[in-house]
């Protein structure tokens, strides 16, 4: 603590740094879109293809019948197309 009588020392002020300059940020790589594994071969008509087999061929099916019914401006929805394609699907396998 300094005397009354003196006079306090200032801490010299540090001269102000000058803003650093950011690194130069390179972009992400485009990430290519991953493509889903190679589908297995339908089963052959007659001999039963297993559930997932199944489904996907009702759902490609359910799909093409949603297509043509857009392009003809025929009404029904989802449920009349997947059911359509579902019957389809049991006929081909005979189920």
């Amino acid at each position: 603590m300094p005397y009354p009588f003196e006079e306090e020392e200032e801490p010299e002020e540090e001269p102000a740094a000058e803003p650093e300059e950011e690194p130069e940020v390179e972009p992400e790589p485009v990430k290519k879109p991953v493509s889903k594994p190679p589908a297995k071969p339908a089963a052959a008509p007659g001999k039963k293809p297993d559930l997932n087999q199944f489904l996907d061929e009702i759902r490609k099916r359910a799909y093409a019948i949603y297509q043509e019914r857009i392009k003809t401006k025929a009404p029904g929805d989802q449920l009349s197309d997947w059911l359509k394609a579902e019957k389809e699907i049991k006929a081909k396998y005979k189920m």
